[in-house]
């Protein structure tokens, strides 16, 4: 499935944080949302996922317009991970991520057998099969972060948004997650924003930056990610190098 945005225009507080923006994000691989603080990347997700609405433009999937689809429709198709989750749901992490995962159940009050799977799967992709019934308030941040992914995980969304996943995993996680969103975004389409330099510079899909004049750069990796475009958005000097291996890293001086 994927997802286009539209001439999209959205204004706060008098101040334009989009200014008619369009591209489209495709199956195949992770693509990416970035820039510096307050340059409205949490703002832009919120559009895309319906909790805010645009004062002009459309956000489509598969040309379809988000507006005309059910809330139903749209959460069993998109599913969110934002940055963080509430600390005082009282909740184990089999339980939130049976929520999150909005599983299905008979009239006898039994899980679907196939969200029973799903939600078994994503227990263990994400390392949370022996702590299942622990309380979701005792866990540490990196925790808490892989119970919000594998409820999303389960979900199966056909789109899947994300708001700086990996933020709060330790390098071993954070790698293991991308290689999981990478395996994900082979059949579905994702996008993820984040500050994580070393993550941007393994994109090779879409990449979208933000700057805090309003400027919306979209491109694929190699075209985007340079030190001019780079040094633009950021207003400071960046170095991108290129890898024996082929992945960018890149530098702000």
């Amino acid at each position: 499935m994927s997802l286009q945005i539209n001439d999209l225009i959205f204004s706060y507080n008098k101040r334009d944080l989009f200014k008619g923006i369009s591209d489209s994000l495709l199956p195949g691989t992770v693509h990416f949302l970035a820039g510096p603080n307050g340059s409205g990347k949490s703002t832009l997700l919120k559009l895309l996922c319906g909790c805010l609405p645009a004062q002009s433009g459309s956000v489509k999937l598969s040309g379809r317009d988000l507006k005309s689809l059910s809330h139903t429709a749209r959460a069993r198709q998109l599913g969110v991970v934002w940055q963080s989750i509430a600390d005082d749901l009282d909740f184990t992490v089999r339980e939130l991520v049976t929520i999150l995962a909005g599983a299905r159940f008979t009239r006898l009050g039994r899980l679907s057998n196939q969200d029973a799977l799903l939600i078994e799967e994503a227990l263990e992709k994400f390392g949370l099969g022996k702590i299942g019934r622990q309380s979701f308030n005792t866990l540490s941040g990196g925790e808490r972060q892989r119970t919000a992914l594998a409820g999303a995980w389960a979900l199966a969304p056909q789109i899947l948004l994300l708001d700086e996943p990996t933020s709060a995993l330790d390098p071993a996680w954070r790698n293991r997650v991308m290689d999981l969103l990478d395996d994900y975004a082979l059949t579905q389409t994702v996008l993820m924003v984040t500050h994580d330099l070393e993550l941007l510079g393994r994109a090779h899909g879409r990449v979208w930056l933000l700057d805090n004049a309003g400027n919306f750069i979209a491109g694929n990796a190699g075209e985007v990610l340079t030190e001019g475009v780079l040094t633009q958005v950021y207003s400071s000097p960046a170095r991108v190098e290129i890898t024996p291996g082929g992945r960018r890293r890149i530098y702000f001086d």
